[in-house]
Parts: structure tokens; sequence; C-alpha cells
């Protein structure tokens, strides 16, 4: 089991999900760098179509830090029953 994938590949996160359909599987955590408001890479996607990709693999939305001036920031998508095992190991 994977506890966090990190993608940060500058407008690529989309092509990344849909190519680590397996890796996606095994993790409880995907941290990525968003856009809300505007593509910022040519190429790149919005925010929302990447939450409804992660959405499909079961994963929640759980964090978002965004810059207020331009929509660009991060977001931690958990999976909720795979969170929970990570949660436990952590604290006991």
């Amino acid at each position: 089991t994977i506890d966090v994938l990190w993608i940060d590949v500058q407008g690529a996160e989309r092509k990344v999900l849909e190519g680590a359909e397996h890796t996606i599987s095994n993790c409880r955590a995907v941290f990525l760098e968003v856009s809300v408001w505007e593509r910022t890479y040519e190429g790149g996607v919005l925010m929302q179509e990447l939450t409804d990709l992660l959405d499909e693999a079961g994963f929640d939305l759980c964090q978002l830090g965004t810059d207020p001036l331009n929509g660009t920031g991060n977001a931690l998508y958990l999976h909720p029953e795979r969170r929970g095992s990570a949660r436990n190991k952590m604290f006991s």
C-alpha cells in the first residue's frame, strides 16, 4: 500500500491519474497541484476534472489550499476505506 502519491507535473496531472489506475487502487492518499479557476498550463486541467477522476476511484477531497489571487494551490484526497488503517498505525 502506498501512503501518499504526490503529483506535481506542470499540468499533466490528469494524464498521470489516467495512467496510474493500478497504482491509485493501492493508495491511501493523493496530493496534487490544482488550479481552481483557469488552466495554468497548456493542456492542463481544472481542479474539478481531477476531483471527478479521483471521486470515481473512491477518493474524497480532504484539504485544499489555494492562493486567493490566482486560484492555484494544492489538494489532498483521501480514500476513506484506506485512511483509517494509516491513521491507526500512526497513533498506536
